[in-house]
């Protein structure tokens, strides 16, 4: 996935808003983040954030957490670059 990101930067990355679900360690949102996209969010299950938020914060992204995870089911947060 980061390759095709990297080959097709121009026309599906450069100033989009990106969004990875199930993110894990989170390379392609980071490469897309890096490849100039105007917005990366990146999701997973709260259980595994501590990762995607180092591998954010290690690659000059800025973390921020969107909790609105009112229900306890471990969604509604992430890392974002904006």
């Amino acid at each position: 996935m980061a390759t095709w990101l990297c080959e097709n930067a121009t026309t599906r990355v450069r100033g989009k808003r990106v969004v990875e679900l199930g993110a894990g360690p989170g390379l392609p949102g980071i490469v897309a983040a890096k490849l100039g996209a105007r917005e990366v969010v990146l999701t997973d299950l709260a259980s595994e954030l501590e990762l995607l938020r180092a591998n954010a914060a290690l690659n000059g992204l800025e973390v921020r957490d969107d909790d609105d995870d009112d229900d306890g089911d471990g969604d509604g947060d992430g890392a974002r670059k904006e």
